[in-house]
């Protein structure tokens, strides 16, 4: 898989999908409630986390950028919480 990551076949591709559902995940021992979102990326739902500062309940989009990899598989290299 890390030839997969490593040499990518094709550009970026930039996306803009809403937001499906938001939450936090359940304190861990650093005492922190990751928040996530969940949205759909090309017929997948996808769970993306977000820093623990993060006050994910006022995004309705998330702008994801992604690779497709050596053998295909796709690879999500970046993403940003939009409001509208």
């Amino acid at each position: 898989m890390i030839i997969n990551y490593q040499f990518p076949e094709s550009a970026e591709t930039r996306t803009k999908v809403p937001v499906l559902y938001t939450g936090h995940l359940a304190k861990g021992r650093s005492g922190c409630a990751v928040p996530y979102v969940d949205v759909q990326i090309k017929g997948l739902n996808k769970e993306l986390m977000f820093p623990c500062d993060f006050e994910i309940e006022k995004y309705k989009f998330v702008n994801v950028t992604i690779k497709e990899g050596f053998f295909g598989v796709e690879i999500l290299t970046d993403k940003i919480a939009l409001v509208d």
